[in-house]
């Protein structure tokens, strides 16, 4: 604060030293709220709460380099763009990884230590956030994988019952795995929220291109088959068809690599490299594992659960072929209904809510939002190249129009609690003066602006200098605001840009950065990724679906199972009210990559046997007695992985993992039974007087 004293100005710390009495604690305390400058900034309205923010100097950084911040500082004012360019080349050195992890742990310490009965220390801030959401992810990245790939080995057991069928897997998943982080790490590529589900995508996606060679090969090995022939029988079988379930996998994945948002973008490059890695381990390790373990021999007596699903799988394909139209229906009556929900989903941008209810950060943010409503910030820089008087004074008139129309008219659901200025800066001089005055804080003589700068040069340089440079020549509006939904924000921030853009028409460079344009501009851009992202995956797609099937109309069709369990998932969030945040925005394309896998194996078998002269209904049916029980377990394993995550910390992580067992789910009754009723539908009808004959097994009929 500045008092006169004597006919000079000086800087006045009213908590410099503490008070002797609770009478002269609220004398101080009430010059505070007299302030406005320090209204909700440090004290709460009741005076009970109050924080200590602590600046991180950038010289404290063993990357710090002693260079000169403000060299060529007036030649990035000349043109437009020169405030951004200034602002991106200016901005301070951040701690590396270790220092950060020390300065929190300090913080934390310090917090400990000094908490006592009826007095409660939070420690909040960026860096504390950051630092914790990297310890989650690390801790929930091992839990997860460990639990997911004890579940992973059980199903791996009961399907197969063989060692052999779960260490092949295994080890493909182990080494696809390693490849996928060494690069990485070889990249210098950081885990964030979205690449932490990397491990158990390869997870997912390795055990399902085992599952359908090792299906093959030891239903083959259980008819008799050498296991030479068997494997190599296996893998011709199905090649073509993983070849193309990996490329589709990769599609959907790889989408999110034009994403602006670089973690998102890290994904899908990385998600595609480990697909990749997956299917080439798979075609050139499984072979070389079953050469060197051969596993079952002729009269074996553990045979899988495949050849036991056979009945079960022939009922489903009988039904779904007696009852197509009826399918197909229903199937379009409850897309329709979902298109409500759709149309109820709300998109949102809200990091904190990521985070779980009890985790001390969230608590320290919320205590602090509530008791003072200033967690969120926007920064207005005003950039002048004219340096004269009379543009100084220009620029601050127009800060203070800014000002006054922000508090004037504000938006309902924006409260703005504190704004501060250059202009509340320069006007301490006058008040500590005695020149007060009602409307203009500022004077209205250029002189005399140029004289209480100087005063403030003088007597407060520490508190000058957060609002505007040494040449002020750029200047400094910050607005404090209570967290919320990124989605409020927006409103609020288009009309701080109107407004600047109408006050500011002299040639000022503006520019809006903080907090809420970091936001706002993440939800902005997170939705435009995601569209194009959905594009691009259906898209490549359908077009693999085309050249699978040779055929436009049979390729699109093949497509309808896949798009419905995603639109199904969409309708029913939309129904529970789940919002549509960075993180179920993955969804879609990542489940798109994911469940088409079971399609294309569905398309392949079916062509393959629809070559030999079967009818539709016979085709159905050793279609899924062939691929129906892959399908099923590579289900199982996706759902049981997905399910996995559901025990993570972040809730990001929960709602993701929950909906891609939703869709997961919701593919495999497709698959099962849509895709076999609109081929029946579309290629032949059911003779349902010959349905004896037509729909026994062969077993069956030998038997």
């Amino acid at each position: 604060m500045i008092k006169e004293q004597d006919g000079r100005l000086s800087l006045y710390q009213p908590f410099r030293d503490i008070p002797e009495s609770w009478v002269e604690k609220q004398k101080r305390v009430e010059e505070i709220h007299q302030a406005k400058i320090y209204n909700n900034l440090f004290f709460s309205d009741s005076s009970d709460f109050t924080i200590v923010v602590v600046s991180i100097d950038p010289c404290l950084s063993s990357q710090y380099k002693e260079t000169d911040e403000f060299e060529d500082f007036s030649d990035n004012l000349t043109n437009v763009d020169g405030l951004n360019k200034l602002v991106s080349t200016v901005s301070p050195c951040t701690l590396t990884s270790e220092e950060t992890r020390e300065l929190v742990r300090k913080a934390h310490a310090i917090a400990r230590v000094n908490s006592r009965d009826g007095i409660k220390i939070h420690v909040a801030g960026v860096p504390i956030y950051q630092e914790f959401v990297k310890q989650t992810l690390m801790k929930d990245a091992v839990i997860c994988v460990a639990l997911a790939g004890i579940l992973v080995l059980f199903f791996l057991y009961v399907f197969f019952r063989r060692i052999t069928g779960v260490v092949f897997p295994f080890l493909i998943v182990f080494f696809s795995m390693t490849t996928t982080m060494g690069i990485m790490g070889f990249m210098e590529s950081p885990v964030k929220i979205p690449t932490s589900i990397l491990p158990t995508l390869i997870l997912v996606v390795g055990i399902g291109d085992s599952i359908h060679v090792l299906a093959r090969y030891f239903k083959a090995l259980d008819t008799g088959a050498d296991p030479k022939h068997a494997i190599s029988s296996a893998l011709a079988g199905v090649g073509k068809a993983l070849f193309l379930t990996s490329a589709t996998t990769s599609a959907g994945i790889a989408s999110f690599s034009v994403a602006d948002i670089a973690p998102v973008a890290a994904l899908g490059i990385y998600g595609c490299i480990g697909v990749g890695v997956c299917f080439i381990y798979t075609i050139i390790l499984l072979p070389a594992f079953a050469a060197i373990c051969p596993g079952s021999v002729q009269g074996s007596k553990k045979r899988t659960l495949f050849l036991s699903l056979d009945s079960f799988f022939e009922s489903i394909a009988v039904f779904a072929c007696t009852h197509a139209k009826k399918i197909v229906v229903a199937g379009i009556c409850i897309c329709l209904l979902c298109t409500g929900g759709i149309l109820k989903l709300k998109v949102t941008h809200n990091p904190m809510v990521w985070l779980p209810r009890n985790a001390d950060i969230r608590i320290a943010s919320e205590t602090i939002d509530k008791k003072l409503g200033t967690m969120a910030n926007m920064e207005v820089l005003v950039g002048v190249q004219n340096v004269k008087k009379d543009a100084r004074l220009t620029v601050l008139q127009g800060m203070e129009e800014l000002h006054r129309q922000i508090e004037e008219s504000p938006i309902p659901s924006v409260p703005v609690n504190q704004i501060r200025s250059v202009v509340d800066v320069v006007t301490l001089a006058g008040k500590a003066l005695g020149r007060e005055t009602n409307m203009n804080r500022l004077p209205t003589d250029p002189d005399q602006l140029s004289r209480d700068i100087a005063l403030m040069e003088l007597c407060a340089p520490i508190l000058l200098r957060e609002f505007t440079d040494h040449r002020i020549q750029i200047m400094r509006f910050t607005i404090h605001l209570p967290w919320m939904d990124a989605v409020v924000y927006g409103p609020f921030l288009d009309r701080v840009r109107s407004i600047c853009k109408t006050l500011f028409k002299n040639g000022e460079t503006i520019a809006i950065t903080g907090r809420i344009p970091l936001l706002v501009t993440t939800l902005n851009v997170t939705i435009g990724s995601m569209v194009r992202s959905y594009l691009i995956c259906g898209l490549v797609i359908s077009g693999m679906m085309i050249l699978l099937m040779k055929n436009a109309t049979l390729g699109m069709l093949g497509m309808i199972p896949n798009i419905i369990p995603v639109w199904l998932s969409l309708g029913i969030m939309g129904w529970a009210g789940f919002p549509l945040d960075m993180y179920t925005l993955l969804v879609g394309s990542i489940a798109l990559g994911l469940i088409v896998d079971d399609t294309v194996h569905f398309m392949h078998y079916f062509q393959s046997c629809s070559r030999q002269g079967q009818s539709i209904s016979r085709t159905c049916i050793l279609t899924l007695q062939s691929v129906g029980p892959p399908m099923l377990m590579t289900t199982i394993l996706i759902v049981s992985g997905a399910l996995v995550l559901l025990s993570a910390t972040m809730n990001s992580l929960k709602y993701f993992g929950g909906a891609i067992a939703g869709v997961s789910l919701l593919a495999l009754v497709c698959d099962l039974i849509m895709v076999p009723a609109i081929m029946t539908l579309v290629m032949g009808r059911v003779n349902t007087t010959k349905y004896p004959r037509l729909f026994l097994s062969d077993n069956r009929r030998k038997s």
